[in-house]
């Protein structure tokens, strides 16, 4: 009698554990679709099985910290080409070997251009009598920014590659915002040029 009363709280017990790791799994696969859910066009690509991709890698110049980069895609079966700029920044801690990417497909480098231009030639320019925000955020959640303390009397621009640390965050000054700049229309123009 007993024994059937430790069988039956085995498979009570097996059920509800059953039940535990598909929530589980359930949960972490949704928890890693948050993380790694970004909205850029060339991630997706990237992401997507059964597709048979090349990836060229050219390096730009190095800005603030931030080192710019131009990924060409070619897709080796249909040899439909796409590209995007990668911004890479690393933590200021020298202990740290993390690197963090942000993505900026072909159709958003005219738009932060623009808005690079906008910060520069207005906002850096303008006082405020209130804490200010201005900010342009790519598909990829990049994010580049400038931000007026009332204290200090002055702007403060910034790029995020990754919006969900302030590790890699980068300050940038006016002198950097137009070299940024001039970076991305190297990209546009090579992305260009290499996917016709």
């Amino acid at each position: 009698m007993n024994y059937i009363y430790h069988f039956k709280d085995y498979r009570h017990m097996k059920k509800i554990l059953n039940i535990l790791i598909v929530l589980f799994m359930a949960t972490g696969a949704y928890a890693q679709s948050l993380v790694s859910g970004s909205s850029s066009k060339t991630l997706q690509l990237l992401e997507a099985d059964g597709s048979f991709l090349v990836k060229s890698f050219y390096d730009l110049a190095t800005v603030k910290e931030v080192d710019c980069k131009v990924l060409i895609i070619t897709d080796a079966f249909s040899g439909k080409k796409m590209g995007c700029m990668r911004l890479e920044t690393k933590p200021s801690a020298a202990r740290s070997k993390e690197t963090y990417v942000g993505t900026l497909d072909a159709d958003e480098l005219d738009a932060c251009i623009q808005a690079l231009s906008y910060m520069k030639e207005n906002l850096l320019l303008s006082p405020c009598e209130t804490y200010t925000e201005a900010e342009y955020r790519t598909r990829d959640k990049v994010t580049i920014g400038a931000f007026f303390d009332t204290r200090k009397q002055e702007w403060t621009a910034y790029i995020l590659t990754k919006n969900d640390t302030s590790q890699s965050m980068k300050l940038l000054d006016a002198e950097s915002l137009e070299l940024l700049k001039e970076e991305m229309v190297k990209a546009r123009d090579l992305i260009a040029r290499e996917t016709r």
